[in-house]
């Protein structure tokens, strides 16, 4: 095995922390979730007459090219809200390894 040179240390270790926030992450989705607002249809509803309309949960996601969008009850609002923000954890740590293995790659502390 190689020996690691002393300037890299501190980002070998660096390296090591994240890779072990990566496997912490849990579940994730690349989406987003949106509130709609729609009529109900119904003659009497004194919400769509006044023009409020009602607020219903999605999540929007883009799957080849076409975007979609999938009810969400109040339960999987949050479930959905948490594996969301996971995604975007996930994407945070990408973007600091890479810039790691820059520097592991070329040799030189940035």
């Amino acid at each position: 095995m190689p020996k690691i040179p002393t300037h890299l240390l501190d980002i070998y270790k660096e390296r090591r922390k994240l890779i072990k926030e990566l496997h912490s992450v849990g579940p994730f989705i690349r989406g987003s979730v949106v509130e709609l607002r729609h009529s109900c249809g119904k003659k009497n509803c004194k919400r769509c007459q006044s023009g409020e309309k009602h607020p219903a949960n999605y999540l929007s996601l883009s799957l080849s090219g076409k975007t979609k969008i999938i009810y969400l009850s109040k339960k999987d609002k949050m479930r959905a809200k948490r594996w969301v923000s996971n995604y975007r954890k996930l994407l945070e740590i990408a973007e600091k390894l890479s810039w790691l293995n820059v520097q592991i790659f070329t040799g030189k502390k940035m």
